[in-house]
């Protein structure tokens, strides 16, 4: 029996690919300098060839096809040195002068990728007769003066003025400051105009539960899978393309919250150097907390153990659908630094964002917000929490419904009402009685929030290291409240709506 060529899937959008060369290439002057690896060439796995066969894919000879290629994996499986590698390949075997910037969300960081690739360098004649180190200066150039690479930061804000041909973008779920978001935003995009062929490589684990609803590395996975074509090649692996966008996304996920899962968060890690005895000592490491293990170990945005609800868990109870005019409706509102108010509809539970304000407050935008509101719907009651920098919000509306329709609900202080609240939402959320419209700010919200105690009762709360806003979940919590107190089979008390 003859035997049938698999196809790889680059043949069915491409005419070539570079990566058998740049295999070759790696094990020939990429040679390795830690621990075990020390001494040894750089001989790609399997799994790494058949990522670098996508990634390096051709529409024809010297026409890269994918524009952005994303690669998120845990730690240890060999990210670093294949990019640094990678970067070292760009610079030297492309014309038109190759320009590569190695970025990182901090200096750190990026002086990690810098340093293997420098180590790279010293270890291959090679390579050391055709590049010269400059690592005062963050960077590596070709010796006839057509190309460099150089080490920068999204801390330090500096890209202008470069026109890359490549950027290698490491750890991107960190990229989570107003300066990482501005350089990300630059770099992404810095060579696309002037160069035909400029790509951008990311490599990164996962981050926060709330980064992967708001955050650069998080959007961008949801963007390519809901755009793009998405392929599970495993349970812990799937690929998206988007063709459109000429993004490639390959995620490795181990797709579970049990650190004990073993088998979940080894198909997780395909480097053959990683085995279950190695992980088995990592999730038992003090050094670690379960989330921290999963994140760091099986690619997992895990929640903290803290943690309200999961992200998954959130987005299960996601129902796409609007709210309708005149519909039968109780609101929760919470007003501190930030605001948020949300909708729940009467009839089924189902809650509804009708604004989420975390910066440059404008109370004239939430007052009228709340005005269009009662316009539109039919409100049953109003439940909110608020500091008293926004009681003043809060009396205006409870004037025009009726005392007894706005209710102050404090639901931020521990309390034995606190907890029932707190603790009945959460309950019938995990029951899937909670469904929702799916907002994406809402969703970082519910992420973000804790469930920390006091005299053993429960109440919200967020991580202060990253204060990261939760007043959208604190108004779901209201409104969901609100409706158990006034929904269906409960009295109006011949309430008039407006």
């Amino acid at each position: 029996m003859t035997a049938v060529a698999t196809r790889e899937p680059w043949e069915a959008y491409a005419e070539a690919t570079r990566a058998p060369h740049f295999a070759d290439w790696c094990e020939r002057h990429c040679v390795q300098s830690i621990d075990r690896f020390d001494g040894r060439p750089l001989i790609l796995e399997p799994w790494q060839r058949r990522i670098m066969a996508e990634a390096l894919a051709e529409e024809a000879e010297d026409e890269t096809y994918w524009r952005t290629v994303v690669l998120v994996i845990p730690k240890k499986n060999g990210k670093t040195s294949m990019l640094a590698a990678y970067a070292l390949y760009h610079l030297l075997e492309d014309d038109g002068s190759p320009e590569i910037l190695l970025a990182a969300a901090t200096d750190k960081q990026a002086g990690r990728l810098f340093d293997t690739a420098v180590r790279f360098v010293k270890s291959d004649a090679w390579l050391a007769a055709h590049l010269v180190i400059r690592e005062h200066e963050g960077q590596i150039a070709r010796a006839d003066g057509f190309g460099t690479l150089y080490r920068i930061s999204g801390d330090s804000g500096a890209v202008a003025g470069y026109n890359p041909s490549l950027v290698v973008a490491d750890e991107l779920a960190e990229w989570t400051t107003p300066r990482r978001r501005r350089t990300w935003g630059d770099v992404a995009t810095a060579g696309r105009m002037a160069r035909r062929h400029a790509h951008v490589f990311v490599i990164s684990t996962a981050g926060e539960p709330t980064e992967r609803v708001g955050g650069i590395l998080g959007q961008l996975i949801d963007r390519n899978e809901l755009d793009g074509d998405t392929e599970r090649v495993h349970r812990a692996l799937t690929i998206s393309r988007n063709h459109r966008a000429k993004t490639l996304v390959y995620n490795y996920d181990a797709n579970t919250h049990d650190p004990a899962d073993l088998d979940a968060i080894r198909a997780a890690n395909p480097a053959a150097w990683i085995d279950s005895r190695t992980l088995v000592e990592l999730a038992a490491s003090p050094d670690l907390t379960p989330g921290k293990f999963l994140q760091l170990h099986g690619c997992v945005w895990a929640a903290s153990e803290a943690g309200y609800l999961t992200l998954e868990e959130w987005r299960g109870l996601a129902r796409p659908g609007v709210l309708g005019d005149r519909e039968e409706v109780l609101l929760g509102f919470r007003g501190a630094e930030g605001c948020a108010l949300v909708a729940c509809r009467r009839d089924d539970g189902r809650l509804f964002s009708l604004g989420v304000w975390e910066h440059d407050i404008d109370a004239d935008e939430i007052d009228a917000t709340m005005a269009d509101t009662l316009e539109r719907q039919r409100v049953v009651a109003l439940f909110a929490c608020y500091t008293p920098e926004r009681a003043s919000l809060v009396d205006g509306w409870g004037h025009i419904l009726g005392r007894r329709r706005a209710t102050g609900v404090p639901i931020d202080r521990p309390s034995a009402r606190t907890a029932e609240i707190t603790e009945r939402f959460r309950a019938d959320a995990r029951a899937a009685l909670v469904t929702h419209d799916g907002d994406r700010r809402v969703a970082g919200h519910m992420v973000a929030a804790q469930l920390a105690r006091q005299r053993n009762l429960p109440y919200l709360t967020t991580d202060v290291r990253r204060g990261h806003p939760i007043d959208a979940a604190f108004a779901c919590v209201l409104a969901w409240e609100a409706r158990a107190q006034h929904g269906p089979g409960q009295p109006r008390d011949g309430y008039a709506f407006l």
